[in-house]
């Protein structure tokens, strides 16, 4: 897809992600998906959007780094969960 995975010829108008318990892998794709639809310097924006419908939410860390290197954010995906995993993991920051 080269650029993201902003792509017409989808033409998705919904998007579902699920898991097992739905709090870690899904939010992390869910993530990406908003990232990319909202453009570079909103990863903040896009991860509040996750945690409004998701309160419960740690997006799998790996995930998330993947989603970041496709994206081209350099990083910025990434950090965006670094006040999340202080929060409510006290600061570690391992691959759930």
């Amino acid at each position: 897809m080269g650029d993201g995975i902003n792509n017409d010829r989808f033409g998705l108008c919904h998007t579902d992600a699920s898991c097992d318990y739905g709090a870690s892998r899904s939010p992390a794709i869910a993530l990406i998906i908003l990232a990319d639809r909202l453009g570079p310097g909103q990863e903040q924006k896009a991860l509040q959007q996750v945690l409004d419908v998701r309160p419960d939410a740690i997006p799998n860390n790996l995930v998330v780094e993947l989603g970041d290197n496709l994206l081209h954010r350099n990083g910025a995906l990434r950090r965006s969960l670094d006040d999340l995993y202080e929060e409510v993991l006290g600061g570690i920051n391992f691959l759930l």
